[in-house]
């Protein structure tokens, strides 16, 4: 998911791959292209996979995730279950430090 607003993911199977993603996220300015919002991904199973959940963003790029819920998901056999890659663009990631801005979470499971 590159950008979207109030979006449904759900009753989907996915197996084999990197599970769910939001982004490569981000951009020169906060706009529609560079926004996830509004987004619920539920009651999907992601089986056999690098990865469960996960959201990516690009160090010096302009980016907004808000109001994502993630709800009823199963994950059987998934390397990272919960992933939170800040900068994407390299291989191991790492943490930005730059006008990053952190709101409150809560992982339901």
């Amino acid at each position: 998911m590159q950008s979207s607003t109030n979006t449904v993911f759900s009753n989907n199977y996915c197996c084999g791959g990197h599970g769910v993603s939001i982004g490569s996220l981000g951009g020169a300015a906060v706009d529609q292209s560079s926004t996830v919002q509004g987004l619920t991904v539920q009651n999907n199973t992601i089986v056999n996979s690098d990865n469960g959940i996960r959201i990516k963003t690009i160090i010096g790029l302009q980016g907004l995730v808000s109001n994502v819920k993630y709800v009823q998901n199963k994950l059987s056999n998934v390397k990272n279950a919960i992933v939170m890659h800040s900068d994407y663009s390299k291989a191991k990631g790492g943490y930005t430090g730059d006008n990053l801005q952190m709101g409150s979470y809560t992982v339901q499971i």
